[in-house]
């Protein structure tokens, strides 16, 4: 059983059942039923059917794999799903990679996902190993563009504007990847590389406004069973390094780990 996801209004719940997925209406109870079934039993998640809600609450994306794969042997199809009398279903696109990498900017009008060459990292070159291809599509043409492409890519955070984005790399390949490298894409221009405190990499973001976020990061030279993780503060109009407002001692030997949880207080 998996937990439901709530629309953005609040007005309806979608969740994964044994016949495939089911929307409840939260005010008077009622059910509809959508027969789907993920085809790819073995993935190592199982036979999920992730569920992400459009800001319009009138519909939702899912999708089905035919493979666990990372590289462009994946095989994943994005469904629409819209509400009405009846769940009307679209297969929108057959893509080449993994369900795990696609993501969504707020304004839904792009999808990020990222892929490797269809080899086997433990099989490849050095020069080779861990090369990833970061492609941005456009969901009302489909057309699909080549962002970009470096060593260990990862896309980190979609800025709220649904027009920049910020992503990580590694100045390296092979199989120990530094990831040192921090960048702001747009989908309309060339990328900015953006300044990292020494000794630390970039683990995780959150925005505060279409101009500023905050960074986490962790130790450049491996994670100790105790260290301090940085909390800085971004401007995307700021010249130098960012702001440190905080160093956060972390355990990783705590049995529970830790909650992290950002409020942001209006002046």
């Amino acid at each position: 059983m998996f937990a439901p996801v709530y629309s953005p209004d609040g007005a309806y719940m979608a969740l994964q059942v044994d016949q495939g997925l089911a929307v409840i209406d939260s005010q008077d109870g009622s059910m509809q039923f959508l027969t789907l079934e993920n085809p790819c039993q073995d993935c190592y998640w199982g036979p999920r059917l992730p569920i992400v809600w459009h800001r319009d609450s009138k519909r939702f994306f899912t999708s089905t794999s035919l493979n666990d794969y990372f590289d462009r042997r994946a095989e994943t199809s994005l469904i629409q799903v819209r509400l009405g009398s009846t769940l009307e279903t679209e297969l929108m696109v057959v893509i080449r990679a993994n369900p795990f990498t696609l993501d969504f900017a707020p304004d839904f009008a792009y999808l990020s996902y990222w892929s490797q060459p269809d080899w086997d990292s433990v099989d490849a070159s050095e020069e080779k190993m861990n090369w990833v291809s970061l492609y941005l599509m456009d969901l009302e043409s489909l057309e699909i563009v080549l962002y970009q492409e470096q060593f260990g890519l990862r896309l980190s955070s979609w800025n709220p504007d649904s027009q920049r984005f910020l992503y990580t790399y590694s100045s390296v390949g092979g199989p120990n990847l530094d990831r040192k490298r921090f960048s702001l894409g747009s989908v309309c221009q060339q990328s900015q590389q953006m300044p990292v405190p020494a000794g630390v990499i970039i683990s995780e973001v959150l925005w505060l406004d279409d101009g500023r976020f905050l960074a986490w990061t962790l130790p450049e030279e491996g994670i100790p069973d105790r260290y301090a993780s940085g909390l800085y503060l971004y401007g995307l109009g700021m010249e130098g390094l960012p702001l440190l407002i905080d160093e956060i001692p972390v355990h990783q030997t705590e049995p529970y780990g830790a909650i992290r949880q950002v409020v942001v207080l209006e002046p």
